[in-house]
């Protein structure tokens, strides 16, 4: 059975009574028999007024703690308490008056109910106060039985449906479609489970020691040929695990099934008849557990938390066997430690298993389409969907990064309704600051932390960051933290060291492993790391510097990302500017002017011909992501071994410097978009230049390199197609495709520096900066296809003066042509473009348009 809403109403003044009888509720609350609510459980960001009247009318227990104070205060007793008792002229709503002292609340309406403690005495008479309260809530623990005894609920709560028996109770119907999640949003007052719901995809793990790699949508789970004799799915927290087991419960009972939802905690033995015919009294109005056995559609058990079963492993397997006799399906839906007990894994031998995977590009885009449609799906146009998602898909991706942040639904959903909707809090952080310590804040909420000890438990993960990042690595061993203890003691009043350790751990922002404490999650260590930093800001400044020198670490290049979100130094920005001109400082800064180019020029031979072809722009914009997801896997170990390395290892293969180079685009990119309203136009365009500069150089030394090494890089590629070569070509093919693979690689790395540029230092914000840049450094063809592209980007527009002018200067320059072409047909395929602008695009660029694809798929899906 769903716990009852308890709704705490209160005066601030009375703080410390409500925090007595929230204490009190805590065994209710365990016994999932109550759910609790008051102001202070409200996020930064919630708008006040309207948080608490959803929550009122969500209740079905209001607790008024009255007393003077309350009864004097207006939005207790005028937007609370009246709202309630107007409320309660037309639905069921259990009123209830706690009496904290005397007080005339016998002249107000609350007269006609009965108070409690009993007789009214108020809580400040009692000798012993703890006895008060321990009344008052075994009072509401009585109004829970009565309730789960008697199934009492108002009869408009109960969904009935004719002729059919499987009519679902009302109160478990709205579980069921329930986000449990405070989400606003602008165009939909009242958010449903299947508004935002998007399916997982799930990775099918064999029992062998070497699972596959196949990789399935969780919406096959739907087909009752597809769970076998049993599925047992595994997902970390927060990657939507019950409301995949909410929304499958759904679609089977919509097909005439009979679904039940078993939460394991409520399993305490393998008489499992009470537990099933508790589940289906409180699921379904018109069938009991007899009537359920005896009916003749499929039965179905959708067990979720099944790692909390308290079973050992002997009657585990009495259990299922019991649940196999009953069930013609059983889904187990479990967390990540099950993997743990090998015992438990051989008892669900029999069952296929799956594992819950984070949200790659593809699901992230179908949230983030889900939500921008929300309540406008029949108005919205398409080139103002398209720019919204972009536009959201940017800030998601800027947030996750490479895995800072677990791209987890949850995660997602808070990062979109931040972005979108979310009122700004503290004015000392950034955007993305902001949404990192909501984040923060969320995680310490859940661990039960109050508000008034988030700044002792954020101080003390500083240091403990801090310590780690100082000793280089990513967690203490037990010697190490027993260190910590010490010296964090010494410097610093607390309670309890083990209060403290104990909730990170089972809130898990800390865990451990093998002896080792770290966090759980990046972007709660670079967070915490940075905000130490920022409040040290003068002893840590050679620290800093040594990390702006070793910037190709992701460690080091996310923490001062951070610390930028945390202050607004100019030491910092000079030194990451000075880091920046010092990358690949002995080259000149590329300008893709005819010199730079013409041995590559004969690449163009070797392309594909531009076309614009007639394509469907949903499905290249769903293909893109499908390419992204497949990339970054690919590339995912890769990036690991790098970060792995030594900067020796590093510099043995060349690579430092190009990873310099590519870190300080992100980073600068980060300052760039954060700090765009508070740093002076001159910062900002020197920061920029710097950014580019080193990404040009990287450039530059690449096209040296190349067109003095030409022969080399042919024979190269040559030797690694004659070794993949099924048939063996000629030596004179061989020669010509090798030749031909080299200009193109040479050509897409031009490409692909621009887009990087771009991607990670444009914004909206910054259209007047590029267009500056653009307009100083015109001699430079590559400025001025940033420029062009930036434009492009984020005004999701085609600039025709733009592109106009730069034309005249590619007259002689078939490279910059062919670049600037395909900035501009990479929009038409992405985004809406009208006739009359592919007409100009075909006539100005001289690029044909036809109805067959004749173009690559790179050229295509490429984002």
């Amino acid at each position: 059975m769903c716990p009852l809403q308890l709704f705490i109403s209160y005066s601030h003044n009375d703080e410390i009574h409500k925090e007595d009888f929230v204490k009190h509720l805590s065994p209710l609350v365990k016994e999932h028999k109550i759910k609790v609510w008051h102001d202070r459980e409200m996020m930064p960001g919630d708008i006040l007024d309207e948080k608490i009247k959803e929550e009122l009318a969500r209740s079905e227990i209001v607790a008024f703690l009255i007393s003077a104070n309350f009864l004097s205060s207006i939005s207790c007793y005028e937007l609370e308490l009246l709202e309630v008792l107007k409320r309660n002229d037309t639905q069921k709503v259990i009123v209830l008056p706690v009496i904290i002292d005397h007080c005339n609340w016998l002249q107000t309406p609350l007269k006609k109910y009965v108070a409690t403690p009993p007789d009214a005495i108020p809580i400040t008479d009692y000798t012993n106060r703890e006895e008060a309260w321990t009344i008052v809530v075994d009072e509401i623990a009585k109004l829970c039985n009565f309730r789960k005894q008697n199934n009492y609920d108002d009869p408009a709560k109960i969904c009935s449906q004719q002729n059919d028996d499987r009519a679902i109770i009302s109160t478990f119907q709205q579980w069921l479609k329930d986000t449990q999640l405070p989400i606003e949003h602008s165009y939909k007052e009242h958010i449903e489970l299947e508004d935002l719901f998007v399916y997982q995809d799930v990775r099918k793990h064999e029992y062998t020691e070497t699972p596959t790699e196949l990789i399935e949508s969780s919406s096959q789970f739907n087909a009752l040929e597809n769970l076998g004799q049993g599925v047992l799915l595994i997902g970390d927290e927060q990657t939507g695990k019950t409301s995949l087991a909410k929304t499958l419960f759904l679609n089977y009972f919509t097909i005439d099934l009979l679904p039940l939802y078993i939460d394991a905690n409520d399993i305490k033995s393998t008489d499992i008849g009470k537990t099933l015919t508790k589940c289906t009294k409180e699921q379904y109005q018109n069938l009991g557990w007899t009537q359920y056995l005896e009916s003749n559609r499929q039965r179905i058990a959708i067990i979720d938390n099944y790692h909390e079963l308290r079973l050992n492993t002997r009657y585990e397997k009495r259990l299922l066997e019991k649940l196999q006799s009953n069930f013609d399906h059983i889904i187990l839906i479990s967390d990540r430690t099950i993997l743990d007990n090998q015992e438990r894994i051989i008892e669900t031998i029999t069952f296929t298993r799956w594992e819950i995977l984070p949200f790659g590009h593809v699901r992230r885009g179908e949230l983030i389409e889900k939500w921008v449609c929300l309540g406008q799906e029949e108005t919205i146009s398409n080139r103002e969907r398209h720019e919204r998602i972009d536009t959201l898909t940017r800030h998601v991706n800027s947030i996750v990064g490479n895995n800072i942040v677990p791209p987890r639904p949850l995660y997602v959903l808070t990062i979109v309704q931040f972005h979108d909707s979310i009122l700004r809090t503290n004015f000392e952080l950034t955007s993305y600051g902001d949404c990192y310590q909501t984040l923060i804040w969320q995680a310490l909420h859940k661990a039960g932390i109050h508000t008034r000890q988030f700044d002792l438990y954020v101080n003390y993960l500083s240091e403990f960051a801090y310590t780690c990042l100082e000793g280089q690595s990513d967690g203490l061993d037990g010697e190490e933290y027993a260190n910590f203890q010490q010296s964090y003691s010494n410097k610093y009043y607390h309670h309890s060291h083990d209060e403290i350790f104990d909730t990170l751990l089972e809130s898990e922002i800390l865990i451990k492993r093998d002896g080792i404490l770290k966090f759980h999650y990046k972007y709660i260590y670079y967070f915490c790391a940075a905000k130490y930093l920022a409040n040290n800001l003068s002893l840590c400044l050679e620290q800093i510097n040594d990390m702006c020198e070793k910037l190709h670490l992701e460690v080091y290049a996310n923490i001062l990302i951070f610390l930028l979100y945390h202050t607004k130094d100019e030491r910092i920005i000079d030194r990451l500017k000075s880091k920046a001109d010092r990358i690949f400082s002995s080259k000149q800064i590329a300008t893709l002017n005819v010199s730079e180019t013409r041995y590559i020029a004969d690449a163009l031979d070797e392309l594909p011909k531009l076309v614009m072809a007639k394509i469907d722009i949903e499905e290249t914009r769903k293909k893109s992501l499908v390419v992204r997801d497949r990339e970054e896997m690919e590339n995912c170990e890769d990036d690991d071994e790098d970060d792995q390395r030594t900067d020796e290892q590093l510099e043995d293969v060349g690579l430092v410097e190009v990873k310099h180079s590519v870190r300080m685009v992100d980073v600068i990119g980060q300052v760039l978009r954060n700090r765009s309203g508070s740093l002076a136009k001159l910062q900002l365009r020197d920061l920029a230049k710097s950014g580019i500069g080193s990404a040009l150089r990287f450039l530059s030394d690449w096209l040296d390199f190349t067109r003095d090494h030409e022969d080399d890089m042919v024979n190269l590629i040559a030797a690694l197609l004659y070794d993949v070569a099924d048939q063996k070509p000629s030596e004179r093919k061989l020669a010509r495709e090798a030749k031909k693979m080299y200009l193109v690689i040479c050509y897409e790395v031009c490409r692909g520096v621009l887009l990087r540029i771009v991607n990670a230092m444009g914004s909206r914000d910054l259209l007047e900066l590029f267009q500056e840049l653009a307009d100083r450094e015109s001699h430079s063809i590559a400025y001025r296809l940033i420029g062009v592209a930036v434009k492009i980007e984020f005004e999701k527009s085609i600039p025709s003066r733009d592109i106009d002018s730069l034309l005249k200067e590619l007259e002689s320059n078939p490279i910059g042509k062919r670049l600037l072409t395909q900035l501009v047909l990479r929009h038409v395929y992405f985004n809406e473009v009208t006739v009359q602008e592919k007409q100009w695009i075909s006539s100005k660029l001289g690029v044909g348009m036809q109805t067959q694809r004749q173009i690559g798929s790179k050229e295509v899906v490429k984002r």
